[in-house]
């Protein structure tokens, strides 16, 4: 990589290249919202563009339709998605919760489960402060719902 990085994401996209966002330059130090890409075929890394947030300890998920979507970070609530046909981010709807270290699920159903992690204060979430974006109403805002609001709702 031609940044250090750790807790950044790395995401296979569908074309062969990988993703590689945020992070932090070494332990303690401010989140970055650089992006660079790893071509499989060249073995090189070449500059990305950068994200509308800086974020480290985040989630990065590859949708269905070839997008990323880009969750959290330390105590941002903030999602925005990376479209690899414009090469370019867009801001989306945030959670409902602020989380980092956490982790994110592509669900058959196109819906990404977003769970556990820490919270702003650096106390674990528990599973029903999940939260659950709607990638299938992209490009407008995902819908961010708690676990709670879900089961009222059915």
């Amino acid at each position: 990589m031609s940044t250090n990085r750790i807790y950044h994401s790395a995401t296979l996209l569908k074309d062969g290249r990988v993703l590689i966002a945020g992070g932090s330059p070494y332990a303690r130090s401010g989140a970055l919202d650089t992006t660079e890409f790893y071509d499989l075929k060249t073995g090189k890394f070449t500059a990305g563009p950068k994200m509308k947030k800086t974020r480290a300890g985040h989630t990065a998920t590859l949708l269905n339709d070839g997008r990323v979507l880009v969750a959290g970070g330390h105590g941002d609530t903030s999602a925005e998605i990376f479209d690899p046909a414009t090469n370019s981010f867009s801001a989306t709807a945030p959670m409902s919760v602020r989380r980092y270290g956490h982790s994110a699920s592509l669900l058959p159903d196109g819906k990404v489960l977003i769970a556990g992690g820490w919270d702003k204060d650096y106390k674990p979430l528990q599973a029903p402060n999940c939260s659950i974006p709607r990638p299938s109403s992209l490009p407008r805002p995902l819908v961010w719902k708690t676990r709670a609001q879900a089961i009222r709702r059915r």
